[in-house]
């Protein structure tokens, strides 16, 4: 890596000094419980450009080959000259102007209709009907859109509409055409999953690219946990695999920072620490309790040293002092004394300072227009945006 990636690890010592000069006794729960609060805070306090992602939502033809039969004592669908799709649990079916949502897919040819919206009487063979997919989940952490739909998206999708409005026009037309309003909303009985509606369901395959504000990796492992530096381990120059010995090594370790330490004793810390690493990779894949491979590979062979496993801060690179302030405001709150006002102030001007720095051009967007101007300079580093001073 050629630049030191924040990790919760600093975060995790950082607070220890930050009680240690007011004199406090602070537990492991304590700071870690601080740090993972700041880290949301710093997040929901603006929505920076690190966060956003895009996402294709690949949008699927609706389905009327062949005929159905259904029986209202079973709740059972049954589909003769094609076979239902593979994720049905997602699709609603369509018969004679009236939405059944699939329940759960049997076979190939059989499913379930929801026990709340299924028919109370049969459906003779050979009836006709149109199965669309009725919403398409977003990513696990999706948090909210982050910009307008493009352009381009907005004439497949439609316009925004309220949940209630969508769903209400999907049960009153259940037939596919142009896609004319959509919305966000949770995907029924999964928890935390939000996904996209729209109405009616569009008549043909398209793709739909959005960005939208992502939450951040979570912090799992703080690099005191014994698992994070138990043992030690060997490596080979030119090789990405780690040989531990006496590790405990996990599956859920993949993506953290893996930092090799310059000895066989102490466990190394970031380069502000007393005992920085000397290389630092991340975890590309778990195989065993006693073995990792590496992203890249390792410049320098060691033999049976110390390690530190600890989670990267998934944040704008200008947002990690706001953090860092944040997490010492929280763990100040528990401390007490006079200093608490002072770390409070200190919090709220790193998070302006942060967004200030946020902005890597020194040009803006202006909303409802292509044309892009000059951002006007006030005092030192700050500027005017949409926002206020940033």
């Amino acid at each position: 890596m050629a630049r030191e990636i924040p990790t919760f690890h600093d975060a995790m010592l950082l607070l220890e000094r930050f009680a240690a000069r007011r004199g406090a006794g602070v537990s492991f729960e304590d700071r870690r419980a601080a740090a993972i609060d700041a880290y949301q805070e710093v997040v929901d306090r603006f929505q920076w450009a690190f966060n956003k992602k895009r996402y294709r939502v690949n949008i699927e033809a609706p389905q009327s080959t062949g005929t159905i039969e259904y029986t209202a004592s079973s709740r059972q669908m049954t589909l003769t000259g094609a076979t239902w799709p593979s994720d049905a649990e997602d699709w609603t079916v369509g018969v004679s102007n009236v939405a059944y949502d699939i329940e759960t897919r049997s076979s190939d040819t059989v499913v379930v209709l929801d026990s709340v919206q299924a028919s109370t009487s049969d459906i003779a063979s050979g009836t006709s009907y149109e199965a669309f997919k009725r919403y398409y989940v977003l990513p696990d952490d999706y948090v909210a859109m982050a910009d307008p739909i493009p352009e381009h998206a907005s004439t497949i999708l439609g316009t925004y509409a309220p949940m209630e409005e969508v769903l209400g026009r999907m049960r009153a037309s259940p037939e596919s055409g142009t896609s004319r309003i959509w919305t966000v909303g949770p995907v029924p009985d999964v928890y935390g999953r939000m996904a996209i509606f729209m109405s009616p369901p569009n008549s043909s395959a398209e793709t739909v690219d959005i960005w939208y504000r992502s939450q951040p990796r979570p912090l799992r492992y703080s690099g005191l946990e014994s698992k994070c530096h138990a043992g030690t381990v060997t490596l080979t120059a030119d090789s990405a695999s780690v040989s531990g010995s006496s590790t405990s090594f996990e599956d859920a370790m993949e993506g953290s920072i893996f930092r090799v330490g310059a000895d066989s004793t102490y466990q190394p810390t970031g380069l502000a620490g007393v005992r920085p690493w000397v290389e630092q990779r991340s975890v590309l894949t778990y195989t065993s309790s006693t073995a990792i491979t590496l992203d890249a590979v390792i410049g320098t062979s060691r033999n049976g040293v110390k390690y530190t496993i600890t989670n990267p801060l998934d944040l704008d690179v200008a947002a990690v002092p706001a953090f860092y302030r944040l997490a010492e405001r929280n763990l100040s709150y528990g401390i007490g004394g006079k200093e608490l006002d002072k770390d409070i102030r200190r919090a709220d001007m790193a998070i302006m300072s942060a967004r200030g720095a946020s902005n890597r051009t020194n040009r803006r967007r202006i909303a409802g227009a292509e044309v892009l101007v000059p951002r006007r300079p006030l005092v030192g580093d700050y500027y005017v945006d949409e926002g206020g001073i940033q």
